[in-house]
């Protein structure tokens, strides 16, 4: 598997690789149609503060999955409301400062994932419960570069799972592990028209957003839950 995550995902798309700098990666995130975050996280950069969860801790993974468990019949419309409200919550207003996710000394596939989860304030059973796979088998793309390649060993069913619990195409995905020779030409022309997913989008609002913020909206999912089910 030649390259990293970046060259090949920048190789796949057909642009110039970027300087590996936080600024020239975050500059090629609109080009690419990809959130800033995201790209940083493929590019194994330094990640400013500013795109990583405030609270990683039990208390808001508890009001995260509260969230989840809320919306899990919940269609996109109401997925793309509720983000509107986090982000109306979080306002933009100035947070204290938050400590950079610094760059990796290596870029593995297993690092973008761990960088993908972290700016998604996500656990890995989270990522499997979205992929209706096994942990281990996140564990298994996670140690990419620790025990050799087992990327190559995920059959491309999961692999497009996995991509489909992160938001992102299913093209962009492979290359990444290293795998475009399995994007087909009808996959690229599904990843062109496919809508974003408004579930990874909600999972991006909800990351920089406080304890007491994440208790606003779960609490707005849960509202919303029951009137669907009057």
């Amino acid at each position: 598997m030649d390259g990293t995550p970046m060259e090949r995902l920048c190789a796949h798309r057909g642009v110039a690789v970027p300087a590996l700098t936080t600024a020239a990666v975050a500059e090629l995130a609109p080009v690419l149609g990809m959130h800033p975050a995201d790209l940083l996280a493929v590019g194994c950069v330094e990640i400013p503060g500013g795109y990583l969860p405030v609270d990683g801790g039990a208390d808001a993974q508890r009001e995260l999955g509260r969230i989840r468990r809320a919306t899990w019949d919940a269609d996109g419309a109401e997925l793309d409301a509720l983000g509107r409200f986090a982000r109306e919550v979080d306002g933009g207003r100035p947070r204290p400062d938050r400590p950079s996710m610094p760059a990796a000394d290596r870029g593995t596939v297993g690092e973008v994932i761990r960088r993908l989860m972290r700016v998604r304030n996500t656990p890995r059973a989270w990522v499997a419960r979205e992929a209706q796979l096994a942990e281990s088998t996140i564990g298994r793309l996670m140690r990419d570069g620790i025990d050799g390649n087992p990327a190559a060993a995920v059959a491309t069913r999961f692999m497009l799972r996995v991509a489909d619990a992160f938001g992102l195409p299913h093209g962009d995905f492979l290359a990444i592990a290293g795998r475009a020779d399995e994007v087909t030409a009808a996959m690229r022309e599904q990843d062109r028209t496919r809508p974003p997913s408004p579930l990874a989008a909600l999972l991006r609002d909800l990351a920089p957003l406080s304890l007491d913020d994440l208790r606003r909206v779960a609490a707005r999912a849960e509202a919303a839950q029951t009137a669907r089910r009057l």
